[in-house]
């Protein structure tokens, strides 16, 4: 699915889901709406400035046009986990294969 937004910005997004935070204690309910980026390499994935303000553009850009009952969360599933760097606390959730297959 691609998003396009005013016809100046689009991105397609690698996987989103929407779930109900069910331990959330405030009233109404809050939904989390995860926006996923799979990355497959050889070893931990490298997360640079240039990604980083893309994550933060589409972030916004998500927020914009969805209910203030969704909260958006950027997550990462990738084969070796992440380099920590000034730029890796944009992942709300980081999953790897030993995650997903143990």
């Amino acid at each position: 699915m691609e998003l396009i937004i005013g016809g100046a910005f689009s991105f397609e997004p690698d996987l989103i889901f929407v779930y109900r935070d069910k331990w959330s204690v405030s009233r109404p309910p809050v939904y989390i709406l995860n926006s996923c980026e799979i990355k497959f390499t050889g070893k931990e994935f490298k997360f640079v400035n240039d990604y980083y303000m893309l994550l933060i553009r589409r972030k916004n850009l998500l927020s914009e046009m969805i209910s203030p009952k969704f909260s958006v969360h950027n997550t990462l599933i990738t084969t070796f986990g992440l380099v920590r760097n000034e730029y890796s606390g944009i992942f709300t959730n980081i999953l790897t294969l030993n995650d997903l297959f143990s």
